[in-house]
């Protein structure tokens, strides 16, 4: 027999440890996105073939993201980074461009989060359309 209790104590304790927030941290980044459509480059390139895909895709947005940085080091703006387009080219247009795109993949992404999860969703349902899904959690997402 133990010793121990198996009521609670009553007293709330931190049992959440650094590799627990890295998962989480990890797992809201990837998204139900890579999940959903990992199938199609795994038949095509195999697992490998995949690995190395990502792998290079992963150098190219960490280059990105650091020469940004250099550049929000350099120049210090309140604003996104579209401005640095507009710093260093003549035209405006460059910038206006590069503002409408990135509101437009976000716009994109919502829309495959929005899909990624109806699916998963009428797997569990079959009964419900997958379009009812996407609405009822953009709804959602609208109203919080």
């Amino acid at each position: 027999m133990s010793s121990k209790s198996p009521e609670p104590s009553g007293k709330l304790s931190s049992s959440v440890k650094p590799r627990h927030v890295t998962m989480i941290s990890l797992g809201g980044t990837i998204g139900a996105g890579l999940f959903i459509g990992i199938a199609e480059p795994l038949t095509q390139a195999g697992p490998l073939g995949t690995i190395l895909a990502y792998f290079a895709a992963g150098l190219v947005m960490l280059g990105t993201m650091m020469c940004l940085g250099e550049l929000a080091t350099s120049f210090p703006h309140s604003g996104s980074f579209q401005y640095y387009a507009y710093k260093f080219f003549p035209s405006p247009l460059l910038s206006y461009t590069i503002g409408w795109m990135y509101w437009l993949s976000w716009v994109f992404a919502l829309a495959a989060g929005l899909v990624a999860a109806g699916i998963v969703s009428h797997e569990m349902w079959p009964n419900i359309p997958i379009w009812l899904y996407c609405g009822g959690y953009l709804a959602v997402l609208t109203l919080v």
